[in-house]
């Protein structure tokens, strides 16, 4: 075992994440995830793909994440290409745009924050906070975040979307807060991520994210 750097896991059947966790613990060792992958360019493969990246972020723990296929010339892949060995991407997948919902703004060197939302992952270091709500119903939800720690004076706004209607389209650009805390109303089938940028981030991590119905 002490040759052994990390545990590796594939992540298709998520279950037993929380007893993986505590094993890696127990050891000492960083838990990845080094295979996950599944079919269809539609919404509801991004939503399941998003639901596995939370569940093993915030139960699993994990501190590596890999997809299977970046590409091939069936629909497992991020892009969609002709046949192995020859040039063109076909399609973008909307696996795709759920990955980069995690990986364009959970960057490395960000800790995970506990948070009471179920639906939610939250990351953040010294300056940037994210936080990456699923909403996999067939209604809208609204969230209230009540941020702690945070400097109101210099902190601000952006949000980017993935649904049916727009692959991470950018819907809040910079926007300032001007106390700590946010409300926000999802669409369904979406996945959101809020992106708090404080330019006064001295403090370090001190900071909290809850959510108020």
């Amino acid at each position: 075992l002490s040759y052994m750097t990390s545990i590796n896991t594939h992540a298709y059947k998520n279950t037993a994440l929380e007893q993986l966790a505590q094993v890696g613990d127990r050891l000492g060792k960083e838990v990845w995830v080094s295979e996950y992958g599944l079919p269809g360019h539609n919404m509801q493969a991004a939503i399941r793909l998003a639901e596995v990246i939370r569940n093993d972020l915030t139960v699993l723990r994990a501190s590596v994440w890999c997809y299977w296929l970046a590409t091939e010339p069936n629909d497992w892949g991020l892009f969609k290409t002709v046949w192995y060995g020859q040039p063109g991407i076909v399609s973008i997948g909307k696996q795709y745009y759920a990955f980069k919902q995690f990986s364009k703004h959970l960057r490395p060197g960000m800790q995970l924050l506990a948070t009471d939302d179920s639906d939610s992952v939250v990351a953040a270091d010294a300056c940037n906070t994210a936080i990456v709500l699923i909403n996999n119903r067939h209604s809208s939800i609204s969230r209230t975040y009540q941020l702690t720690g945070f400097c109101c004076n210099r902190t601000h706004l952006s949000m980017h979307r993935t649904s049916f209607n727009g692959d991470h389209k950018l819907l809040i650009d910079y926007q300032p807060l001007s106390e700590p805390q946010f409300s926000c109303k999802v669409p369904p089938h979406s996945i959101s991520t809020y992106i708090v940028v404080t330019e006064e981030c001295e403090g370090g991590l001190d900071r909290g994210v809850s959510k108020q119905d």
